[in-house]
């Protein structure tokens, strides 16, 4: 296994840079905690971005393309659909 494709929690992100956008995963965790409190939810899991040094990420951003195709058929349908 290559360091380089996986994070802290050592799941793979081989081929799926382009679907977590790791320059804003703080930004997106903050955000679900808000949300998650805003609920009435717990949140007990505090966030530590990883070392992103040996990615290149200069104006990186997610290809939606991608996300919407790997998402379900009927999830698919329904943002397609949305407009």
């Amino acid at each position: 296994m290559k360091n380089d494709c996986f994070f802290v929690k050592g799941h793979s992100i081989k081929g799926r840079i382009g679907q977590i956008e790791p320059a804003n995963m703080r930004v997106r965790h903050d955000e679900l905690a808000e949300e998650m409190l805003r609920r009435g939810m717990n949140h007990k899991s505090p966030y530590e971005q990883p070392d992103l040094s040996h990615y290149d990420l200069d104006g990186f951003t997610v290809d939606i393309n991608v996300s919407i195709a790997d998402l379900c058929e009927e999830c698919r349908r329904n943002i397609l659909t949305a407009g």
